[in-house]
């Protein structure tokens, strides 16, 4: 018994290592730079809140110049560590005690944090995506109130501490008296509100999946160190073997700065949503006062800011986006274009959700002062698991926008249409 136990440590060991190598192996591709006026590729060679200097090829890039670096990942089958300003830490092990929570991490140094930095606890998220899309809508919908989740989403709204041994106590008027229950019967443990993060330089994501807002980024030797807007501090672990090509600045999959020039159409009040039971290419003249008040059930569309049109993240394979917005086909939502706008970019591409089903067109209105809706985009048809087709499109003078998916060819199921990273680029961002 005991040589099994010990060949599945070892067996174990291995396959840590081998992930871990796999990860920074992985690594080593370069990234895909968008800038305010095009798209490059490169490796990071050192990056500040001023300057990204990139190789292969080499050029210096001004930070106010870039939207952003790399791809998004999120990491499921694992445990998330969200603090208070929406910040997840990817964590293989953790123990819990009446202070803090220890992170243990293959990727991360080893780290005690205290609760009162921490949104909540999700044990294990669903690799399944709209399993996963449920239970972090759960943890993050409700951005005040602390409450456990189980089993079926059932949620119990309640006082919730901590013993030392790792067991989640909680109090409810509802209750009697005080529950004990392992944390490893809870599906996630929300633990308080969840805050926005401010005076930072932007979001970063890392291989292993962690992500969120950093104030600051930094390399120490053969490690980086994230300085989260809530106030912990992160070291990435050196690596055990001396791999060839290995640069420290590999371990960052994701960098967006935070930049006032560019206006992301998820944080704006769209002026119309609606349905249309037909579209053949072209918008009528309604005006914009009559769309706001036109209200009625069977005119009003789901759209998803932010979001997928089920509400669930953004994605695009493996990819996770942070902005955005989520249609069905034959709908159409408008936004005014603000001040000083002169560029609408995007990237254009079915939900992950949708698989390789779904197939739609996209199209852009514009309307100037005194003027009709005016077609400046038509998409061929984009198909569900095909590659994001990138838009960008002159805007200066429009005070209007709309955005419009059509059916293509396989009427309009799957047809989960995302306008991933949707964006106003503003005259002072030239």
């Amino acid at each position: 018994w005991a040589s099994c136990m010990r060949c599945k440590s070892q067996l174990i060991l291995v396959l840590a290592v081998l992930l871990l190598i796999s990860q920074r192996a992985f690594a080593q591709q370069p990234r895909e730079v968008k800038l305010l006026d095009q798209t490059v590729n490169g490796t990071i060679v050192t990056l500040n809140k001023n300057l990204v200097t990139l190789e292969r090829p080499a050029r210096s890039i001004p930070i106010s110049r870039v939207i952003s670096i790399g791809e998004l990942i999120e990491r499921a089958n694992r445990s998330w560590v969200i603090l208070k300003h929406g910040e997840v830490i990817v964590a293989d092990q953790l123990q819990l005690t009446s202070q803090a929570i220890r992170i243990r991490s293959l990727f991360w140094e080893e780290v005690e944090v205290d609760w009162n930095v921490v949104r909540a606890v999700i044990r294990n998220v669903p690799k399944v995506h709209s399993s996963r899309d449920r239970l972090i809508g759960e943890v993050l919908s409700d951005p005040s109130n602390s409450f456990v989740v189980f089993d079926q989403q059932t949620r119990i709204d309640a006082n919730i501490r901590f013993s030392n041994n790792g067991d989640v106590l909680f109090e409810s008027p509802g209750l009697s008296r005080e529950i004990v229950v392992p944390f490893g019967k809870t599906r996630a443990v929300v633990v308080r509100g969840l805050g926005k993060p401010a005076n930072f330089m932007g979001i970063v994501g890392f291989s292993d999946g962690s992500f969120g807002a950093a104030v600051d980024v930094i390399r120490d030797g053969d490690s980086l160190k994230w300085k989260t807007s809530s106030g912990v501090t992160l070291t990435s672990a050196e690596p055990l073997f001396n791999l060839e090509g290995f640069h420290v600045w590999s371990q960052l999959h994701y960098f967006r700065p935070v930049q006032d020039s560019v206006i992301y159409l998820d944080s704006l009040e769209p002026t119309s949503a609606m349905t249309l039971s037909l579209f053949d290419g072209e918008l009528g003249h309604r005006s914009a006062s009559s769309e706001r008040n036109d209200d009625s059930p069977s005119s009003s569309a789901e759209i998803g800011l932010g979001h997928n049109v089920q509400q669930g993240r953004l994605r695009q394979a493996a990819t996770t986006y942070l902005h955005g917005i989520g249609m069905k086909s034959l709908s159409r939502v408008s936004f005014n274009v603000p001040p000083e706008t002169t560029e609408f970019q995007a990237e254009l591409a079915l939900d992950s959700r949708a698989g390789k089903r779904g197939s739609v067109t996209y199209h852009v209105f514009v309307k100037k002062a005194d003027g009709d809706w005016t077609s400046v985009f038509a998409s061929p048809v984009i198909r569900g698991s095909e590659r994001p087709v990138p838009l960008r499109l002159n805007v200066e003078g429009v005070e209007q926008l709309a955005l419009v998916v059509g059916m293509a060819d396989r009427a309009t199921i799957a047809d989960y249409a995302n306008w991933l990273d949707a964006r106003f680029l503003l005259h002072r961002a030239k």
